[in-house]
């Protein structure tokens, strides 16, 4: 009986290994050139440049790697961080949303996330 057990013991652990082994690992994006950032949503990752007046977006040099990546990973919506820039005091959540939020001395600001894409499609898809 003892040596049942450790041959089923043995076995699952083999198992666990090779389980082990076929988790598909998020790749890395690749950019050269000037970049400031490596952006990543629900459409995989992007390299940003922002300088004085410029926005630049665009996609990994290694897009297959990205596209193999999506294609094999089951997707689903979670609810994002809220991205805030400027002077912000906290993040609050009520019934109407997510907020940014900044209590100055008089008076206190809310207003929306600024990463409003990423919010519409977890609101669209999130059941």
């Amino acid at each position: 009986m003892r040596t049942l057990l450790m041959i089923l013991c043995l076995i699952s652990t083999i198992h666990a290994l090779n389980q082990a082994d076929t988790i598909l690992r998020r790749p890395n994006c690749v950019c050269t050139g000037n970049i400031t950032a490596i952006m990543h949503d629900i459409n995989g990752a992007y390299c940003m440049y922002y300088g004085s007046g410029t926005y630049k977006k665009w996609e990994c040099e290694n897009r297959e790697d990205w596209d193999l990546f999506l294609r094999k990973t089951r997707r689903r919506v979670v609810e994002p961080t809220c991205q805030c820039t400027g002077i912000v005091t906290g993040i609050m959540q009520d019934e109407t949303g997510t907020y940014c939020i900044h209590n100055g001395v008089d008076k206190r600001t809310r207003w929306e996330c600024e990463n409003k894409d990423e919010w519409d499609l977890y609101k669209r898809n999130r059941y």
